[in-house]
């Protein structure tokens, strides 16, 4: 009877584990877990290997919705994104220099080491001013993301809000680019479900 109990748990913590379990770098599932019950090995440990090994990693499709659940009401179901950007609401002012309020900046693009912040012109001009900064893509992409902004490409994130056409791979802004501004497959369906939910506000 103590076993049976044991064993009751044992698969609970096995589901919730799977639920829970985040993906590694080359996209595979761990296979081992640390047990609610403690001592319970044999034909349970086995059975949760696989069940572990057998999860698959999420679609580009399953991650692009994955990325609004955090903006989602859950009573209502109703989508509060993207989140209006405070006035003050500036990149981390690291050495002094001028940095733009987050509803300005048009794009940004990975250039080796650093990054390009493509923003209003101040001026009036049609040319994006340019500021160069030292962050990572992953960490810009998930600070600007819940003001509209989202990662095109492994080296482009750029504003919904200056969006003005979407023609095959390529991205017109609002401002003239020394480059094309490209989408890459894996980025589509976020872009599709941005776009969407932007119509509909």
């Amino acid at each position: 009877m103590e076993s049976s109990r044991f064993k009751h748990l044992y698969r609970k913590e096995t589901l919730k584990t799977i639920l829970m379990n985040k993906k590694t770098k080359a996209g595979k599932t761990a296979k081992t877990v640390q047990p609610l019950a403690k001592g319970v090995t044999g034909q349970a440990g086995q059975e949760e290997e696989k069940l572990l090994i057998n999860v698959r990693p999420l679609t580009a499709e399953e991650e692009a919705k994955k990325r609004f659940l955090p903006f989602t009401d859950a009573k209502t179901g109703k989508l509060n994104w993207p989140l209006e950007p405070y006035s003050s609401t500036e990149l981390i002012n690291k050495d002094g220099r001028f940095y733009p309020e987050t509803k300005k900046i048009i794009a940004i693009r990975a250039t080796g080491e650093y990054q390009l912040v493509y923003f209003l012109n101040r001026k009036g001009d049609a040319k994006p001013e340019r500021l160069t900064i030292n962050y990572s893509m992953k960490y810009l992409d998930e600070w600007l993301f819940p003001f509209g902004f989202v990662r095109v490409h492994k080296s482009d994130i750029i504003s919904i809000a200056h969006l003005v056409c979407w023609k095959g791979n390529e991205l017109e802004m609002h401002c003239s680019f020394e480059e094309k501004i490209m989408t890459g497959d894996y980025y589509k369906p976020l872009l599709e479900q941005a776009l969407s939910i932007c119509r509909k506000h």
